[in-house]
Order: C-alpha cells, then structure tokens, then sequence
C-alpha cells in the first residue's frame, strides 16, 4: 500500500504537475522563466510533503487520521497553488506571441 501511495502521489503527481507546467508554457507561447513561476518550490514542497505525511501515516501505530488529513490537505494546497499560476496563463493568450505570428 505505502508503494503505491509513493507511486502515485510521489511519481505521478510530479510527473503531471511537470508536464502539465511545459505545457502550458509552450503551448501558449509563455516565456521560458514562466515554467519557474508555475513549478514554484512551494507546491513541490507541499507535494513532497504530503508523500511524507502519507508514508508516515502507514508507518505510525497509533491512529494516523491525523496524518491522513494532513497529507491530503498538503496534496490539494500543492495542487491549488500550482493551478493560480496555471489557470490565468491557460484562460489568456500570451498577446506577444499573437501578434508576431
């Protein structure tokens, strides 16, 4: 259980976040320095963190609700974070792209 946890929300949701940021960046003509913006080490910490709270969670003896809450609270501050920078790029067209084509 604790391997998919650390499949998942580590590799996946790295992967997704990463990809999904070049994306958008290239996609919609966004400067290059805008995947640091989107990829901010905030929600990559906050992804991070939620593993560890995660593993945590399936290690500890006690009951680890705690744990579980926290984990998915970090996961969707991560996401939430990542997606303030993300939406307004995907909703606008970069207008110095638009007009040099």
């Amino acid at each position: 259980m604790v391997g998919e946890h650390v499949l998942f929300i580590g590799g996946y949701g790295l992967l997704t976040m990463g990809i999904a940021t070049r994306v958008i960046v290239a996609h919609g003509g966004w400067p290059q320095q805008d995947e640091t913006r989107l990829l901010h080490p905030i929600s990559l910490f906050a992804l991070v963190a939620s593993l560890g709270f995660r593993v945590a969670a399936e290690l500890a003896t006690a009951p680890a609700s705690f744990l579980w809450a926290a984990s998915g609270i970090l996961w969707s501050l991560a996401w939430i974070w990542w997606a303030t920078g993300a939406v307004p790029r995907i909703l606008v067209l970069n207008r110095a792209r638009s007009s040099a084509a």
